[in-house]
């Protein structure tokens, strides 16, 4: 059990401490709710824990798996949902991610994220049509995912940043190589070669840093392990983007990489993911399965 809370938080005791702990080294907390597919019943548990979360722990991040929704529902009942969270998100200065997920679910996810975003957008919009998020101390983001060991990743990517500019929306991607190999690899969606994965990474990061010389609303979130790309990512870093550019790792991985990069004033986040210790035994696998090559930094 010990080391099962290295890497899953239990709301009510031990998050106040990973908080702190986090904080205190310039790291910032990412929330995720780690019961995956809760069914209908359960979308208003899920709903009633990630709030409590937010108020408890105001100013932070909040990422939404919204397979935990249940994604069999009306998509008018997710999205109210998630607009329900996002909204106090908003008013308790805390920022969003919307996760990315398997394969046959993600075109749902991305609809409904882009709804939402879109929505936020129109009340948070200025006269120019264009939201304030260069101060992102008051002003609510939310981070679209992409996968990037999906063949049409870099397609996907370049298509919104052209779609969300024409709306006068920035994009605020976050950007993963993928967590779901092991369902997504029949798909055919999938990049042929590690290779092909970390090419998509790294040019993905490049896109969108290129884009924000243009774009200055734009941020990014690089959940990455893989040293080459955060190394890659330092370079692309400057005085005029630096407080649009996260580094994201998970709780318990890579745990003095992380401090490292704080030390070096970067900025760091950490996916915290917590519920039911019992109930999160899918996701932490799950994780444990992809990630299997970074157990050495455990």
């Amino acid at each position: 059990m010990n080391l099962i809370r290295k890497f899953v938080v239990s709301p009510s005791h031990h998050m106040p401490i990973v908080v702190n702990t986090l904080r205190k080294k310039n790291i910032i907390p990412i929330f995720d709710y780690a019961v995956e597919h809760s069914g209908t019943n359960n979308a208003s548990m899920v709903k009633t824990e990630i709030k409590n979360i937010i108020q408890y722990h105001p100013g932070h991040f909040s990422a939404l798996k919204l397979s935990a929704f249940d994604l069999e529902r009306k998509e008018s009942d997710i999205v109210k949902d998630c607009m329900d969270i996002v909204k106090m998100c908003k008013e308790h200065n805390t920022h969003v991610t919307i996760d990315s997920e398997q394969v046959e679910v993600q075109d749902k996810i991305s609809k409904i994220t882009d709804i939402v975003t879109q929505e936020i957008a129109k009340e948070n919009s200025f006269d120019n049509g264009y939201i304030d998020y260069d101060n992102h101390n008051t002003d609510m983001t939310i981070y679209k995912t992409y996968q990037m060991y999906r063949k049409d990743s870099l397609y996907s990517l370049e298509t919104d940043l052209k779609m969300y500019d024409k709306l006068g929306i920035p994009l605020c991607p976050k950007l993963v190589r993928g967590a779901y190999l092991v369902q997504d690899r029949k798909t055919n969606m999938l990049c042929d070669k590690i290779e092909d994965t970390h090419e998509n990474y790294n040019k993905g990061m490049q896109m969108i840093v290129q884009e924000m010389k243009i774009n200055h609303g734009i941020k990014l979130i690089a959940a990455t392990h893989n040293e080459n790309s955060m190394e890659l990512l330092k370079t692309l870093i400057n005085d005029e983007n630096h407080d649009k550019i996260y580094f994201a790792h998970l709780l318990g991985f890579m745990d003095k990489t992380s401090d490292k990069l704080a030390q070096d004033g970067y900025n760091i986040m950490k996916y915290v993911p917590f519920g039911p210790i019992m109930k999160t035994y899918p996701y932490l696998f799950r994780r444990l399965i992809e990630n299997y090559e970074l157990t050495r930094f455990i």
